[in-house]
């Protein structure tokens, strides 16, 4: 028997050949009146976020959030480009690829109005590294020094290179904490998370809602329109649904692929399709024993340390099935990690292997397991994850695999992965 944390993969973005083609659907469009000035947008999330500190937080849910406070040094922009954001240039990395020199802004205060510069940089980094609960260590590689030589440069020294320092940089790893307000709540930062950004902090009801007011400091100010953001809590899918019909919420962040068909009929409401660089996965642990960040151990289970099990259950998983009978053809099979429309993507990595129940059952043979072979997977208690669980469950029986589905709340299922 063997555990799995969440679920394997597709990803919002144009039909793929040999799939419907699904057309946009713009709302009414603006035409030449202006831009209201002010007012507050409500978002509809998912889930609640976890700790609203980029050192440790691990939620898609806060990644929403932390995005309107909290400015990185880099950014991703539409054609999926990395660009400086806090930093004023790419890295510029030495030849034997040991040191990376980053470049920062010297314009810029934090919401608390202390100045943002190197130093900065090097406290939120140094905390990324040392904090014990920290998510971001294992993103940053195999750093041997972090230095400030000047107030608006920074150097980071290497054991070995690292190649995906920026790309970490453009995501939480990268959002740059107030030392002041550090100093001020320490562990507690995440109780009023301060950084740059065009919006901060202003208060969270667990469970219910999350609130950010436009922050006059910020050095792009003028160009921030709405006053607040609500970011509201509604797990179910058909409650953000109808939200969005009644105009309680003008955004979700998701919404479930049963509801999208009848929702674009719906006048005012407007769909959009753009590439992601997001997916959807099924994790199996295979070295985590002390938490995440620490050194890999050894996990005895033939899941883990037999690559041919986990060869067999990707043959086992019918991913274009599952995106048809499932999410109605609204997303893309995805066999890796890294999207389509990423700059990082090569052949190799948009490369699916068949599916292929005969040579599951082979590879489980070869492997000597026991047939039906018994894996537990956790996933989130949302309609939406239970439904597509239990379709793969179904799935992969006939190549010869038992999958125990286990609900949890998503806050467990963030634990569980990190644990």
């Amino acid at each position: 028997m063997a555990a799995l944390v969440a679920l394997p993969g597709c990803y919002a973005v144009q039909r793929p050949e040999g799939t419907v083609q699904r057309p946009d659907h713009p709302s009414d469009p603006i035409g030449d009146r202006k831009l209201t000035e002010g007012g507050d947008l409500v978002m509809g999330l998912s889930a609640e976020p976890d700790r609203l500190d980029p050192t440790t937080s691990s939620s898609l849910y806060t990644r929403y959030v932390m995005n309107s406070i909290c400015e990185k040094l880099y950014d991703i922009d539409a054609t999926g480009k990395l660009v400086p954001q806090l930093a004023t240039a790419l890295p510029k990395v030495s030849a034997d690829g040991l040191k990376v020199t980053i470049a920062v802004r010297a314009d810029v205060v934090f919401a608390d109005n202390a100045p943002f510069n190197a130093d900065a940089v090097k406290t939120t980094l140094e905390r990324h590294l040392t904090k014990k609960d920290s998510t971001r260590k294992g993103e940053l590689g195999p750093i041997t020094n972090i230095e400030a030589p000047t107030k608006d440069s920074v150097v980071i020294s290497y054991k070995t290179p690292f190649a995906p320092l920026a790309a970490s940089l453009a995501d939480r790893a990268g959002m740059i904490l107030s030392p002041a307000t550090l100093k001020e709540l320490g562990d507690d930062f995440g109780d009023r998370p301060t950084c740059v950004g065009p919006f901060k902090f202003v208060k969270r009801t667990p469970q219910t809602s999350i609130t950010v007011e436009r922050d006059p400091l910020y050095y792009a100010a003028d160009q921030v329109h709405l006053d607040t953001i609500t970011y509201r809590i509604m797990s179910d899918a058909n409650i953000r649904a109808a939200n969005l019909r009644s105009g309680d919420i003008q955004v979700a962040d998701s919404i479930s692929t049963q509801d999208v068909d009848a929702l674009i009929k719906e006048r005012g409401i407007g769909l959009l399709q753009v590439g992601s660089l997001g997916y959807q996965a099924m994790t199996i642990n295979v070295g985590n024993v002390d938490g995440a960040g620490e050194d890999p151990k050894k996990i005895d289970t033939p899941l883990a340390s037999d690559p041919r099990v986990r060869l067999a259950l990707a043959h086992a998983i019918d991913r274009s099935g599952l995106v048809n009978s499932v999410f109605n053809n609204w997303y893309e099979p995805s066999c890796s990690p890294i999207s389509p429309d990423s700059v990082f993507a090569t052949d190799r990595s948009n490369a699916c292997l068949p599916h292929d129940p005969a040579k599951a059952k082979q590879l489980l043979a070869e492997a000597g397991v026991p047939v039906p072979f018994r894996i537990n997977v956790n996933t989130s208690n949302t309609a939406e994850a239970l439904r597509f669980a239990q379709a793969l469950q179904a799935a992969v029986a006939p190549s010869g695999f038992e999958l125990q589905v286990e609900p949890v709340e998503y806050s467990t299922l963030l634990d569980l992965q990190s644990a």
